[in-house]
């Protein structure tokens, strides 16, 4: 019975992310086009880097965020919401104001500073509202606030948008609406019952997992912060888009694959289940391999036709597609990898590799976009993720299977930038790569079933 419930849960609680995830997917898909056709190529990227530079904000606020996750209680008992969500969005606050102080007094730049924080008020109150409907496996809440604080978001961006043409206030109205739509599908906080001076963790270990998630934020938006320094605005217009497509489809669903896996691994380690967990690890970097690798072929069919519908023709550069898709699988491996780190409390080792890969790989990164361009630049974001992978595979499991697996992805990834292959033949490698990951994938499930 117990097997069964755990399974059944399991299936809902699939279910529930997926419904988010498919929504924030479907937002994305119709955002993407009608910005890009909107807006000059210029005014995107300028969007576009706003938006990467909000992310930052769960730099500082994940102090209490991920902890959270690590430890979200039960929701009978919010006492350790109620901890993390005063601090949370007390933290928000102090970085808006300075943000936008700081904008209007030295830069004269109030409405592009407006625009972030207003973006980071909202991807800040999004994502601790979930982590909390998620950590307390209450999945159709998490659906429910996660749904409706991207359909706000996105509406709202579109609409103001198209009417204003003011891509810094659309961004800021837009923020501003899916924070407040997150808060009112948030948990109700209920006053802490542990005395004023108890924490519910330690401090050092909130610090550890958000200078992790610093490392982590810096990895994945870094490419939009140093290409405005040396390439032209509308040539960091064609890379955004690009990069958001690649987010868009294998970056969306590989997103949906480690959200709906991380709370079951984490509930099946600390109930002793690590053998379990160890499997399952392995599986998922199977399925990182077949989305990746299929997601390749599909937008690569029929000479990148979908590709083409998603982004305006001056904004097209698919070329640095097939690597950019490439990426997310190495990001979401190194991630999964990660957790293992994660689920031993080895958050301490977990950071300093973490942030030594984050400045390494930003280096490497940067060196290259600096020498050739876009095309560096894309290569340097799998080298960039990939030293990542390499760095937390030490002192895992099956540190060799990591190794291989991000060797071989970025070896891919890369011979297709310098080679720039037709699209049949991505096509058809994406096609092989997802039957071959799969084959392997079905088999050992088929053999632990047997």
């Amino acid at each position: 019975m117990r097997t069964t419930g755990r399974s059944g849960h399991a299936l809902t609680s699939a279910a529930a992310v997926t419904s988010a995830r498919l929504t924030a997917l479907v937002a994305a898909a119709v955002q993407l086009p009608i910005l890009t056709r909107l807006l000059e190529p210029g005014d995107y990227g300028k969007l576009a880097v706003a938006i990467a530079v909000a992310t930052y904000f769960n730099v500082f606020t994940d102090v209490h965020t991920l902890a959270l996750q690590r430890f979200p209680g039960n929701p009978g008992d919010r006492s350790n919401y109620a901890y993390a969500a005063k601090r949370t969005y007390g933290t928000v606050a102090v970085i808006a104001g300075v943000l936008i102080v700081g904008g209007y007094l030295f830069g004269g730049s109030w409405q592009y500073a407006l625009a972030i924080a207003g973006w980071g008020f909202g991807v800040t109150a999004s994502r601790f509202v979930a982590t909390a409907w998620l950590g307390w496996l209450k999945p159709w809440s998490y659906a429910g606030s996660l749904t409706t604080s991207t359909v706000v978001r996105t509406a709202v961006l579109v609409a103001l948008v198209a009417t204003t043409g003011d891509a810094d206030v659309s961004l800021a109205v837009a923020g501003a609406a899916c924070g407040v739509a997150a808060l009112l599908t948030g948990p109700r906080l209920i006053p802490r019952r542990t005395a004023p001076g108890q924490r519910p963790w330690r401090l050092g270990f909130g610090i550890q997992l958000a200078v992790t998630s610093a490392a982590v934020t810096l990895m994945g938006t870094a490419v939009l912060l140093v290409l405005p320094v040396i390439e032209a605005p509308d040539a960091v217009g064609r890379f955004a888009a690009t990069f958001q497509l690649a987010a868009l489809t294998s970056g969306s669903a590989l997103g949906l694959l480690t959200t709906v896996a991380y709370p079951r691994l984490r509930h099946a380690w600390d109930a002793g289940r690590q053998e379990d967990v160890h499997t399952a690890l392995v599986d998922t970097a199977l399925l990182i391999v077949t989305t990746c690798a299929a997601v390749l072929a599909v937008t690569s069919a029929g000479d990148y036709w979908l590709a083409r519908l998603a982004v305006a023709e001056g904004l097209r550069d698919f070329r640095l597609l097939p690597v950019l898709i490439v990426a997310t699988a190495v990001a979401s491996l190194a991630t999964t990898t990660s957790w293992e780190h994660q689920f031993r409390l080895e958050v301490a080792s977990l950071s300093r590799r973490t942030l030594a890969a984050a400045v390494v790989g930003t280096a490497l990164m940067a060196y290259l976009a600096l020498q050739f361009g876009l095309t560096g630049a894309a290569a340097g974001v799998v080298v960039l993720r990939g030293t990542y992978a390499l760095l937390v595979a030490p002192g895992t499991r099956r540190p060799l299977r990591v190794v291989v697996t991000t060797v071989a992805l970025g070896a891919v990834g890369i011979a297709a930038l310098v080679v720039e292959p037709s699209s049949f033949v991505v096509t058809a490698v994406g096609t092989v790569g997802a039957a071959v990951a799969g084959a392997v994938l079905l088999r050992r499930l088929h053999a632990r079933k047997v």
